[in-house]
Parts: C-alpha cells; structure tokens; sequence
C-alpha cells in the first residue's frame, strides 16, 4: 500500500526543515508534497526516503537540485512545476534516477533563444529520451527541433 506524506507550512509554524527533521525517519513513504512551501531547496531528510517514487514540489522556489537527488533510485515522477520560470539545475547525479518516468518542470519566461537551447542542451545530458518532460517538448517545437 502506497505512503504518503504532505506538508504545508502555516504562519507560525517551525522552518521547514525542522518541521521535516523526522521525514528520513519514513523509510517505507512513497509520495511526499511539499507544495507551496517557502523554501529553496529540497529539505535533506527528503535524500533520506530512499523508498520514495513521488515527489511533488509544485510552487516552491527551487533552481538547483543538490547532488543527494541520486540517493533517491526510486523516484518515479518528480514535479517542480509552477515555483520559477528560470531554468533549474540538475546535477549529474540525476542520471542514477532510472525509474524516474516523469518530471515536470515550469516554462522559461522571458529567456533568449540561445538561453533556451542551451537549456534544452542541459536537460538532454541529464535525463535520457524515456524519461517525459512536457516542458522540453515545447521548447523543442519552438526552435524546430
């Protein structure tokens, strides 16, 4: 039976990776949300649900995945939708995410053609053609590719 885990901070409450601390503690969870959270990175504990096969940061401010991201070899779907319209980094270490089927990522707004392509560039070196990226197909059919 699928785990699932999601937080949503409120006025008040603890920093996020406090509130999170415990969150490697689940080793067994398998969806986490963590949408519309303040926060600029993924929280450490996250590397920890090592069982993990979806995560959902949907409307959070993240630019750059930190290495650790390959700690998670089962991840299925990762969204990142909707938290910037700038490009976001991804380390080499993506590359041991070989179950991942999906990741969703927001639209570039306001970038230079060659920023795109060049953008395209990274996300073809990172994840292989079996991995869905809606975004990355619209940029494609943008630049006739």
């Amino acid at each position: 039976e699928d785990s699932s885990f999601g937080y949503n901070r409120r006025p008040g409450d603890p920093d996020i990776e406090s509130a999170l601390a415990v969150i490697g503690e689940l080793k067994a969870l398998e969806t986490l949300s963590l949408a519309e959270n303040a926060m600029s990175a993924i929280p450490m504990s996250v590397f920890q649900c090592t069982a993990l096969k979806r995560l959902s940061l949907q409307d959070v401010r993240i630019r750059s995945v930190q290495p650790e991201i390959g700690a998670l070899e089962n991840l299925e779907h990762l969204n990142l939708n909707g938290g910037t319209w700038d490009p976001v980094d991804f380390p080499p270490e993506v590359q041991k995410l070989t179950r991942l089927k999906t990741l969703h990522i927001a639209h570039l707004s306001h970038k230079t053609p060659e920023e795109e392509q060049a953008y395209i560039t990274h996300l073809q070196e990172r994840f292989p053609e079996t991995v869905s990226i809606p975004v990355l197909d619209v940029l494609r059919q943008r630049h006739g590719l």
